[in-house]
C-alpha cells in the first residue's frame, strides 16, 4: 500500500479559502495579539462620563411659586412627532404620528400603524372631534373620548389656587377646576436639569400627575415624565379605566 504524503492543512484548502483565511499560523498569532489588546483595554480605568445636556433628577418638594413658574412654561403651541401605544377594545396597537397644537383645546393629530394603516386622523376644536379617518374596527366613541382626554392633558391647570396646595409624599398637591368645570387634582414634583453648557443644575417644578373627574366614577389619570429643559413633557400616559383604554405617547421631535 502506497502511503500518501501528508500536506499541511492550509495546503489542502481551496485556493479561494486560502486567500480568505491566509496563513493559519499567522491568523493564530493575530488572534492572540487581538485578545491581548482587548484585555489591556478592559483593564484601563474608565473616565466618568458627563451627564447629558438635560439630565432629569428629583429634588425637594416644589413651592407654589415654582409650580406657578412651571405652568407659565407650559407649551400653548406645539408641533411634535411621536410614538404611541394604544390599548383599547381588547387590542394593543403601536403607531407613530404627528401632533400640531395650535392653542389649548385646538389641535390636529394623525397616527399611522406599523403596517402603514391610519389609526386615526382627527381635528379637535373646543370639545368637538372631527374624525377624518379611522382604523376599521376601532370604535369612533373611543377615539372621540380619547381626543377629549388628550385635550385635557395638553391644557395646563389654572395658576390660581396653587398657594392652597398641600404636601403629600414629597409632592405639592393642588385641587382645581378644569375649563369644562370638572374637578381635578394636580401633583407637582421638584426636578433639576444639568445644563452641560453652563455646568448648572437649576431646580424647578414640573407637573407630574393629574387626575380629572370626567363624570361620576369616571376618572382620567395622566402621568407626565421626561421633561426637557424648556419645561415640556416628552412622555404622556393617559388611563381611563371606565372606558377601558390606556394611551402612552412619547414625543420624538424638538
Amino acid at each position: 500500500m502506497t502511503r500518501q504524503k501528508a500536506y499541511p492543512v492550509e495546503d489542502r484548502l481551496d485556493p479561494a479559502c486560502r486567500w480568505l483565511c491566509g496563513d493559519l499560523t499567522g491568523v493564530a498569532r493575530i488572534g492572540t495579539l487581538l485578545l491581548a489588546a482587548v484585555l489591556v483595554t478592559a483593564c484601563q480605568p474608565v473616565a466618568p462620563s458627563r451627564p447629558p445636556a438635560a439630565t432629569q433628577a428629583k429634588t425637594e418638594t416644589p413651592s407654589p411659586e415654582e409650580a406657578r413658574a412651571a405652568l407659565r412654561r407650559w407649551p400653548t403651541h406645539l408641533e411634535r412627532t411621536f410614538f404611541v401605544t394604544l390599548h383599547a377594545a381588547g387590542h394593543r396597537t403601536a403607531a407613530s404620528g404627528y401632533l400640531q397644537l395650535d392653542r389649548p383645546n385646538a389641535y390636529r393629530i394623525v397616527a399611522v400603524t406599523e403596517v402603514g394603516g391610519v389609526l386615526f386622523d382627527v381635528r379637535y376644536t373646543d370639545g368637538n372631534a372631527v374624525i377624518d379617518r379611522i382604523m376599521p374596527g376601532l370604535p369612533r366613541s373611543i377615539v372621540e373620548d380619547l381626543c377629549r382626554d388628550i385635550a385635557l392633558a395638553l391644557a395646563p391647570p389654572p395658576i390660581e389656587g396653587l398657594e392652597h396646595g398641600s404636601i403629600h409624599g414629597g409632592q405639592l398637591v393642588v385641587h382645581f377646576k378644569t375649563s369644562g368645570g370638572g374637578p381635578g387634582t394636580g401633583k407637582y414634583a421638584g426636578h433639576a436639569y444639568f445644563v452641560q453648557s453652563t455646568g448648572e443644575a437649576p431646580a424647578h417644578a414640573v407637573l407630574a400627575e393629574e387626575e380629572i373627574e370626567v363624570g361620576g366614577f369616571d376618572k382620567l389619570s395622566v402621568d407626565f415624565s421626561r421633561y426637557d429643559a424648556s419645561g415640556c413633557p416628552r412622555e404622556i400616559l393617559l388611563r381611563r379605566p371606565m372606558r377601558a383604554y390606556t394611551l402612552q405617547m412619547a414625543f420624538t421631535g424638538e
